[in-house]
C-alpha cells in the first residue's frame, strides 16, 4: 500500500513537470486527494519548487488544498529566485574581475543550463562552477579573495578549489572539468580537449556574456556530470530536464554524428537514450527536440526512473556517502570491470589499490610500500567501529549490498 501511495505521488510530480515544461496540464481529482507534503517535499528536494509554483497554481485555482503548503510553494519561489539573481550578479562581478587581469575564464553548468529554461531564476543551484587554465589558478584564488571570498581549503583538491562567501555565493574553481579523478575513461574524456582554446566561445547566458565551452562539448560534460552522481551519489529528475532542455535548445549547433560518436567511446550512448526516452514518454518533449535515439525495454525505464525518485537526503546517506564514493569510484572512471565475479568484486572492496584508497588512507598514494599499512589501518578502524559500536560508519556487508544493487541498474542504463 506504502509503494502504490509512493507511485501516485511520484506520477502527480512528473504531470507537475509536464505541465511546467508545455503549459498544458489536466487538473483532476488526483490532485484533490494528493499528498500535498510529499509533493512539496520533492519539489524542495529536487530544485524544482519554482519551477513548479505555477503548476501548482493552476491546481490550487481549482482544489483548494492546505494553504500552508501552497504558500510554501510561494514563499519558497520568491526566495529562491532572489537567490538565483544574486549569484548572476557575484558571476558577472567575478568575470569582470578576472578579465581586467587578463585571465579568461569559462563558466560552466549553473548559469548555462539555467539560460535554457523559461526563466532562469526558475532553476535553483547550490553553486557557480568555473574554469580556469593552470597557469592562472594562483592569480584567480587572488582576486576571488580579494572579492571578499573565503578558501575552504578541507573541502577542496589539486584540480578543484572551494571558495564561499558564507550565506551569499559558492564557487568551485576547476582547473579540469572531472575534479582529481583518473582513469581510463577520464582519459577518453581528456582527449576531447573541451576546454580547449579551439573549443571556447563567449555569448550571452542569463543576460550576462559569459565565456564558456562550444555547446557540443558542453553537452558531453553535462552526460558526464550525470553519470558522475548516478553512479557516486545520486541524480534527480531535475538533472535529465537540464540535458533535454539545453539540447532542445541548442540543438541547430550540435553535430549529431559527432556527439553520438563521442558518448560511444565514452560509454554513455545509451544512458543519454534512456533519457530522451523519459523526456518523450514522460515529461512531453517532441520528437523534434530530440535527436534519434534507440528506445529500451519499459522495465529498465521503470527502474531508471525509480532511482532518479529515490530518497536523495536521508541520515544515512548524509552519514556514509562519503564511503560509497570511494567504493564506486574505480567503476566511474573505467577501473573496474562491472562483471567481475563477487569474490573479486569482495576483495577489490577489502583490499584497494593504491589509486583507488580512499582518503583517509590516502598517505598510501605516497608510496607502494605503505599500502599493506593501509589496509592493516582500514582492519584496525573496522574492529574498532564494530566492537566499540561506533556508528559513524556503514557495516560492509550492508555497503556491499548497496553496491551490487546499484551496480545493477548501471550496467542496464551501459554507464559502467
Amino acid at each position: 500500500m506504502e509503494n502504490e501511495k509512493m507511485q501516485q505521488c511520484h506520477d502527480l510530480f512528473i504531470k507537475l513537470i509536464r505541465g511546467y515544461l508545455t503549459g498544458e496540464m489536466e487538473v483532476n481529482e488526483e490532485f484533490e486527494n494528493a499528498d500535498w507534503n510529499k509533493l512539496h517535499e520533492l519539489a524542495y528536494r529536487t530544485g524544482l519548487t519554482p519551477m513548479l509554483c505555477e503548476p501548482v497554481k493552476k491546481v490550487y485555482s481549482r482544489y483548494t488544498f492546505k494553504t500552508d503548503i501552497y504558500q510554501r510553494f510561494i514563499n519558497g519561489t520568491i526566495v529562491m529566485a532572489l537567490k538565483e539573481e544574486t549569484k548572476i550578479e557575484y558571476v558577472e562581478r567575478i568575470v569582470k574581475a578576472a578579465a581586467e587581469k587578463d585571465i579568461q575564464v569559462l563558466v560552466f553548468k549553473g548559469p548555462i543550463i539555467a539560460d535554457a529554461y523559461k526563466d532562469y531564476r526558475m532553476r535553483v543551484s547550490s553553486d557557480t562552477d568555473m574554469y580556469v587554465d593552470e597557469k592562472d589558478k594562483d592569480a584567480m584564488m587572488e582576486i576571488l579573495e580579494s572579492l571578499g571570498y573565503q578558501w575552504l581549503q578541507d573541502k577542496s583538491k589539486d584540480h578543484v578549489q572551494n571558495l564561499t562567501i558564507p550565506n551569499v555565493h559558492y564557487v568551485e574553481l576547476h582547473t579540469a572539468l572531472w575534479e582529481d579523478f583518473k582513469g581510463s575513461r577520464i582519459k577518453v574524456l581528456e582527449s576531447f580537449e573541451l576546454t580547449a582554446p579551439k573549443n571556447r566561445i563567449c555569448n550571452k547566458f542569463c543576460g550576462i556574456m559569459l565565456d564558456t565551452i562550444r555547446h557540443e562539448e558542453q553537452l558531453i560534460y553535462f552526460v558526464y556530470h550525470f553519470a558522475k552522481h548516478m553512479v557516486l551519489e545520486s541524480a534527480s529528475i531535475r538533472n535529465v530536464m537540464d540535458i533535454l532542455l539545453f539540447y532542445k535548445k541548442h540543438k541547430d549547433k550540435i553535430d549529431e554524428s559527432s556527439f553520438k560518436e563521442r558518448l560511444e567511446r565514452l560509454g554513455y550512448w545509451k544512458c543519454f537514450c534512456i533519457l530522451c526516452q523519459i523526456g518523450e514518454e514522460y515529461l512531453g518533449f517532441k520528437k523534434e527536440d530530440l535527436p534519434c535515439y534507440a528506445k529500451t525495454d519499459s522495465e529498465s525505464l521503470d527502474q531508471v526512473l525509480r532511482v532518479l525518485f529515490s530518497e536523495q537526503v536521508t541520515r544515512d546517506d548524509d552519514i556514509y556517502r562519503w564511503q560509497m564514493v570511494y567504493n564506486m569510484t574505480p567503476y566511474l572512471t573505467g577501473d573496474y570491470d562491472p562483471n567481475m565475479s563477487g569474490v573479486k568484486r569482495k576483495l577489490k572492496y577489502l583490499f584497494p589499490t593504491r589509486s583507488n584508497m580512499p582518503e583517509k588512507y590516502s598517505y598510501a598514494k605516497k608510496s607502494a610500500f605503505l599500502v599493506p599499512i593501509a589496509w592493516v589501518h582500514r582492519i584496525f578502524d573496522y574492529i574498532v567501529s564494530r566492537f566499540f559500536k561506533r556508528n559513524y560508519r556503514m557495516a560492509g556487508s550492508k555497503r556491499m549490498s548497496r553496491m551490487d544493487a546499484k551496480l545493477q541498474v548501471l550496467k542496464k542504463m551501459k554507464l559502467i
